[in-house]
């Protein structure tokens, strides 16, 4: 019954302990290459869809047939992050890794478990980083190094909000901003314009 009040919050002076952000992980084509060559051709195809289209983890595992349209070498999600109907184009690749699949197809997921549901777990792509070697790699950043590589190859902006499946370009402008390799480039171009070389023995003399 008797309560007691406090006028000042007594936590306030507190300071919160700040996570620090994780680095950013891109693949490279080097660790691509060892990474495949661990894994089974099931898994290869996995990882191979996830760095040609940037799906998410969840769209891939859940990817249906209904959702491939061979025909019109495309790809259409009905339910995404955004709740949006995301349609996209593949690249040669992925048509002919989809239409082998389709002709050995089991289930009505591209990506079936034993029982013929859609794939649950990951896991096996963790075991496989493991045993090739390469270091803090999950799954999410196959789709970093997708929106990655398209930005180096001066892919446009929109375009790049568009295949991200970005609901706000500012999402997709996180993205590019953690490319350290990009930064790194562009302050390559800027000491071959000041200075005119890159070779990190530029002697400047003063008179």
């Amino acid at each position: 019954k008797n309560k007691c009040y406090y006028k000042d919050n007594p936590a306030k002076d507190i300071k919160l302990y700040r996570i620090p952000k994780k680095i950013p992980r891109i693949l490279t084509k080097e660790e691509f290459l060892k990474l495949i060559s661990v894994c089974s051709q099931f898994l290869v195809d996995i990882i191979v869809i996830a760095l040609s289209t940037g799906m998410r983890k969840t769209e891939i595992r859940t990817l249906k047939w209904d959702n491939v349209d061979l025909a019109n070498k495309r790809i259409i999600l009905n339910e995404t992050k955004n709740n949006k109907i995301r349609d996209f184009p593949i690249t040669q690749t992925i048509f002919i890794m989809l239409s082998r699949r389709f002709e050995e197809k089991t289930s009505e997921y591209v990506f079936p478990n034993e029982e013929g549901s859609y794939y649950r777990d990951f896991r096996m792509f963790e075991k496989a980083v493991k045993l090739s070697g390469i270091k803090k790699l999950c799954f999410h950043d196959l789709r970093r190094t997708y929106c990655t590589t398209l930005n180096r190859l001066q892919t446009n902006v929109f375009t790049l909000q568009k295949l991200m499946d970005h609901a706000n370009l500012e999402t997709t402008l996180i993205y590019l901003n953690q490319d350290e390799q990009e930064q790194r480039d562009a302050l390559e171009k800027l000491e071959i314009h000041m200075f005119g070389n890159n070779t990190g023995q530029t002697q400047i003399s003063h008179s």
